[in-house]
């Protein structure tokens, strides 16, 4: 049964993905949900079982996460600093199904992807290209562990401004009697853990949503001699509820970034490099896309004020490779300056004693996959020039 959610409000049409983004949090019953197109102050949701009381508390719910968003709010102008969208296909084929029938896609769940060998190869000439990319940086290669502290994360401050994103990773207690019970009685029932939680231990960690906070965790309460230039690929995780969607959003998801850590001219400096870098990549595949000012999905009580902040002073840069299926953009990779906020968070300084700056440049893998399988279609002869000889070089 469809039920509906007045807001009371107009939302601006900048905020509609985020605000529906969040809307899934709303409660868990909720099975399905969208944004009036014409008027957006009309919000119509499904519950997973018909209830009209709880109906009722999930439409003032809905319309209060409006009010929370808006409070404070101004209205963002986004700055396309490169537009390169018009080579774009008109329409296409979601691939998805295509990719699963000829075996090279399966979803083993919501938000947890296998890739097969077609999307495996392309993954690995873009995994080159980046490596490369890293070497034109002069980044230095690390590797970190997918389980990031949570004392770590405290000192990024994640828990406030992404709490809805977190997966929290824990381990039985060292307990014989616990165990035994977990062993005994631990079932699964519509694919789902259900166990004593008496038997988890509390949690030291989590699962990383982000390569880069290891390394500013790896150099806290250091001095730099001069610029610290890091790359890193890892898997991340965002849990993302009802707007988990094929490749375009993974709970589970492969990120390769760069980072540099310094004063403040280098780490913009770096972030300059690295998108005129980046563009050369997206030309190289011949994809289409723009880049453009950005904020980060911020939770509710701090979107407003983090938005505004971040867009004001252009602290994120985003580039958005065109799907064609869908009409719209799909985010590819940030290029993000932090100013000092992970210096002081772990008391790093420049050789000056000064808080360091940091810059990153993001790329998130299995989207850029995706976005080129939507625009090139899945047959390597048809494939960029550069990418097809690369493809046939690799033995494929």
């Amino acid at each position: 049964m469809r039920y509906r959610a007045d807001l009371g409000v107009t939302l601006p049409q900048e905020l509609r993905k985020d605000f529906l983004s969040k809307l899934w949090y709303v409660s868990d019953a909720i099975e399905a949900l969208s944004l009036d197109d014409e008027r957006l102050d009309l919000v119509t949701f499904d519950l997973r079982t018909p209830d009209d009381a709880l109906a009722g508390s999930v439409a003032t719910r809905i319309t209060d996460v409006a009010r929370r968003m808006l409070a404070g709010y101004r209205p963002l102008e986004r700055r396309v600093v490169l537009d390169r969208t018009a080579s774009a296909p008109s329409s296409g084929e979601d691939p998805h199904a295509a990719l699963a029938a000829s075996g090279d896609l399966h979803l083993f769940g919501r938000g947890r992807a296998g890739i097969g060998p077609l999307l495996a190869r392309l993954l690995d000439l873009l995994g080159a290209d980046l490596r490369r990319l890293g070497d034109d940086l002069h980044t230095a290669p690390h590797r970190f562990p997918t389980l990031i502290g949570a004392d770590t994360l405290a000192r990024c401050r994640y828990f406030e401004a992404f709490p809805h994103a977190l997966t929290i990773a824990s381990h039985l207690r060292e307990d014989l009697d616990a165990i035994a019970a977990f062993a005994r009685d631990a079932k699964v029932e519509q694919g789902r853990l259900v166990t004593d939680p008496h038997a988890l231990a509390p949690s030291e960690c989590l699962l990383s949503p982000a390569v880069c906070f290891h390394l500013y965790a790896w150099l806290a309460g250091s001095k730099l001699e001069g610029t610290t230039l890091a790359r890193a690929e890892g898997k991340c995780f965002r849990y993302e509820s009802g707007a988990l969607e094929g490749l375009a959003r993974l709970w589970d998801f492969t990120m390769s970034e760069f980072v540099a850590v310094g004063t403040q001219p280098e780490a913009l400096a770096f972030r300059e490099r690295g998108m005129a870098r980046a563009q050369t990549l997206f030309d190289d595949w011949g994809l289409a896309y723009e880049i453009h000012t950005a904020t980060d999905p911020f939770f509710v009580d701090a979107f407003a004020k983090q938005a505004v902040f971040q867009a004001a002073f252009e602290l994120k840069f985003e580039a958005s490779a065109v799907l064609p299926y869908r009409g719209d953009g799909l985010a590819i990779s940030s290029f993000n300056y932090h100013q000092d906020f992970f210096g002081r968070s772990f008391e790093i300084s420049d050789a000056a004693g000064k808080p360091a700056h940091t810059a990153c440049v993001a790329f998130g893998v299995e989207r850029f996959a995706l976005a080129f399988i939507a625009q090139h279609g899945r047959d390597p002869r048809r494939w960029p020039a550069r990418i097809r000889q690369l493809y046939a070089e690799a033995g494929a």
